[in-house]
């Protein structure tokens, strides 16, 4: 199989990823029709690659924001795991398969053949792929909450004057020995002015094994609150030190906002407010899947000038880009998973989205799926 080091690519056709391998084929009329007439196939990925001598004793991991789908990934012949979903991200640690020094090969076989939805999915590395190297102790991915709770009362100009967060960091010790490392936390504005800090805070993590720390940081003054109409961002920043040297640091954005529902609907800071919303699927005329984030951001200004204000993941997870932009722009999110049912893997799916989503002020409604099939047995 392609996994396999001593395969010859070199008569393999060179892409770049993002790619969607079902939108580059012939349509045929014995295709299935919910997709497109486009032959939903199977399709292998090769990229050769050096790791630096330097990076031995590093945490260093591979990170897919999403492959349709069933893929396999293999560092230099060596399985490192296997993922069912073709829309949740996912990461696997190198280990002891990466060689330092020295060329790598990561393979990706992906099986589009068999579908998710009754819609066009595409197939292949449809999305952003990341090669990521730490400190043997550091902050794993999506490890970052900023939990934010308004204290204060709201004015008409969408401000309030106290709140709090709680803030917590996922902390991955991946060496042979426990360490004692301390954690600092800090909350800045858009213009990165400092807005709350909190004492550095202890924790003693064994070899091996993830640890969860949480401090409550106050914000007070003048704070901006998350709106469509002002849609206002923090940035959390949270550092590790060992033996007061800094191994570690990541930063996430998050926004203050109040979401109530009562018998005038939906309030979001007090306001009564009307979701103009529409639903969204990921893929778009001539690029299928593979969505370039120039169009991701022309997508919404025009629905924004069409008068829209609510965006509905239609019908899943989507790729972290798209929900920065609508952060950004002030976009109400409808946040929806692909599967519903006590599945073992669906379950872990929808885990995995609020985790790597929960930070993102636009997300107002979480879907538990859309309507969808269940296999004989699944509750």
């Amino acid at each position: 199989q392609a996994a396999d080091p001593s395969v010859d690519d070199s008569g393999w056709r060179q892409v770049s990823v993002p790619h969607d391998f079902v939108v580059e084929g012939n349509f045929t009329p014995t295709a299935s029709i919910s997709h497109g007439y486009l032959p939903m196939t199977s399709g292998w990925y090769r990229k050769h690659f050096e790791l630096p001598e330097d990076w031995q004793g590093s945490a260093v991991w591979i990170e897919f924001d999403g492959v349709f789908r069933n893929s396999d990934v293999y560092l230099n012949g060596q399985l490192l795991g296997h993922h069912d979903s073709g829309y949740t991200s996912f990461f696997y640690y190198l280990g002891s398969a990466a060689v330092y020094g020295s060329k790598n090969l990561l393979s990706v076989f992906c099986d589009a053949s068999k579908e998710e939805g009754w819609w066009y999915e595409g197939g292949g590395i449809y999305r952003h792929v990341w090669l990521n190297k730490a400190n043997n102790i550091h902050i794993v991915p999506w490890g970052l909450y900023a939990s934010a709770v308004i204290t204060g009362n709201i004015d008409l100009h969408g401000q309030t004057n106290t709140a709090y967060v709680l803030a917590s960091a996922e902390v991955f010790n991946a060496g042979n020995q426990a360490s004692d490392i301390q954690i600092h936390f800090s909350i800045s504005d858009g213009e990165h002015a400092l807005q709350a800090m909190s004492s550095d805070v202890s924790n003693a993590i064994p070899e091996q094994a993830t640890s969860i720390t949480e401090s409550n940081l106050t914000l007070e003054g003048q704070l901006k609150l998350w709106s469509p109409g002002n849609p206002r961002l923090y940035r959390l920043t949270v550092e590790l030190f060992r033996e007061g040297a800094l191994v570690d640091s990541a930063e996430v954005l998050f926004g203050l906002r109040k979401v109530e529902f009562g018998s005038q609907g939906l309030l979001l800071n007090g306001v009564p407010t009307k979701v103009q919303g529409v639903c969204n699927h990921q893929d778009f005329a001539g690029v299928g899947t593979a969505m370039p984030m120039g169009l991701q951001r022309f997508r919404i200004e025009k629905l924004k000038e069409l008068g829209v204000n609510a965006w509905r993941m239609s019908h899943n997870p989507p790729n972290p880009e798209l929900l920065d932009y609508l952060d950004e722009a002030g976009m109400i999110v409808w946040d929806e998973t692909r599967n519903f049912g006590d599945q073992e893997q669906w379950i872990r799916d929808f885990a995995d989205m609020v985790k790597r989503d929960r930070n993102h002020p636009s997300i107002l409604f979480w879907s538990i799926c859309n309507e969808g099939w269940r296999p004989e047995g699944c509750k």
